[in-house]
Formats: structure tokens, sequence, C-alpha cells
């Protein structure tokens, strides 16, 4: 069987305003374009943005309980051991102070702040990303701080499955909304085209605290089922018992 995911995830079970909202209109403009049959939309509960993964590897023989980053691992070739204690104080640090984020509210021709992975917010603030369906967001403070808190769990023996080298840079709030299977391509186009215009001229804004912020183990990056979702910090033998023993 294989290990469950474990991720530092924002804005997992209820929703308040008007992020709740948001999510149901997204999703029924979805469903309008493409069908209740081809749409499987996400549960509000389940919605949710991943900060970082924890996945990890225990390696054979260990006796001090100790994991190493599988990212480290797998995408760079380093063998780093996590420090969760360190993360946990690192994550909580970050969110003492509420993190304004917003979604929306970019033109297509607009001047921008910043680019998402070379691309226009306009285009980034909803995409179709293989059968997922994409929000995306931005804090509103400069200096893309989630890239920099993402950056900052390096120092706990963290890497971002999206940092392999030096020079690169996610700072986006990403948000899975549901999945479609087979929607014809017209129509997944006439779905982002709507969305992305509703969400340009229809911005929200809200808050990101400490409260807001889980550590989750599940079965699937759908978070279904889920098997541990307490809110930070947790401790870290918590966090390594969803860790199992693995060829290193």
């Amino acid at each position: 069987m294989a290990p469950p995911f474990i991720s530092v995830v924002a804005l997992y079970g209820p929703k308040a305003e008007p992020f709740r909202s948001l999510i149901t209109e997204v999703q029924g403009m979805i469903r309008s374009h493409v069908g209740d049959e081809l749409f499987q939309p996400y549960t509000l509960e389940q919605v949710h943005a991943t900060l970082i993964s924890l996945d990890g590897v225990r390696e054979p023989d260990n006796p001090d309980n100790t994991v190493l980053n599988a990212n480290f691992l797998t995408r760079v070739g380093e063998r780093r051991l996590m420090d969760i204690d360190q993360a946990m104080e690192i994550l909580t640090t970050f969110f003492i102070t509420p993190l304004e984020v917003r979604i929306g509210g970019y033109r297509r021709d607009d001047p921008v702040p910043f680019l998402s992975r070379g691309q226009h917010l306009h285009d980034r603030t909803f995409s179709v990303q293989g059968d997922a369906f994409v929000l995306l967001g931005w804090p509103t403070s400069p200096g893309l701080p989630l890239n920099t808190l993402r950056r900052n769990l390096n120092a706990a023996g963290i890497l971002h499955r999206y940092h392999q080298g030096p020079e690169d840079i996610d700072g986006d709030m990403h948000i899975v909304l549901g999945h479609h299977s087979g929607v014809p391509t017209e129509a997944l186009d006439q779905a982002v085209r709507a969305i992305r215009d509703m969400l340009a001229a229809r911005p929200i804004t809200f808050d990101i605290a400490v409260s807001d912020v889980r550590v989750i183990a599940a079965d699937s990056p759908t978070l279904v089922p889920v098997l541990l979702a307490d809110p930070i910090p947790v401790e870290a033998d918590t966090v390594k018992a969803f860790i199992g023993t693995q060829e290193g």
C-alpha cells in the first residue's frame, strides 16, 4: 500500500465568506458549461490550498525515529532530515499575523506586479490543469510571501515540490475545485474564459490565520479519506506516525 499524502494546507474544512460563495459560484459556472455527469466537484469542506508537502521517507533499521524529506531525496538527490518541530515553529510564526489573499481582479491587459510561471495573472487565476479545475490566489503584500515561506522551510529540511533549483519561484495559492472526465476542449475553453472574466470583474480578498492552517494526512491528494486533520502546531511524532519505512 502506498504511504499517505501528508501536507500543510490552508482553508480545509468549513468556509467563511466571501470565499465560500466564490467556490459555490465558480463550481456552478463549471457545471453550466460541462454538465453534471462530467464534473466531479470537491465538497466545500474538501476544497483546500496546499502550502507545502511533508511527505517523507523513514529508512529501514531507523532507531531514532528520524525521517528524510521525500522532495529533497527524489528531486535533488539530497538526504535531508525533516525537523517537524522547527517547521511548525516557522509556519506558526508566519501566520501569527493573518495573511491577506486576493483572488481575481486581474484583467487581461492590466499591468501586474509579477508573473506566475511566466504567465499573466489573468490567465493563471483560473485554468484546467490535466483533469483538474484550478483556482489561484496571491497574497496582497509585496515580495511573494508564500514563496518566502516555502524557502524558509528549507531550514527545517523541507523542500517545496516546485523548488528544484535556487532560481525557482512559487508564490501561488493553488486551489483545486474538482475534476472532469472527458469534457470536450471547446466546452473547457468556454468555461475557463467565462470564469476568468467573472473573477477579473469581481475579485475577493480574505485572511488566512493560524487557525486556518492544518496538517493533513490522506490516502489521496484529493484528501479523501482524511486520516489526520489537525491545526498547527502538530507534534512531530503525530506527523511521523503516517510515514512508513521505505528504502531511501
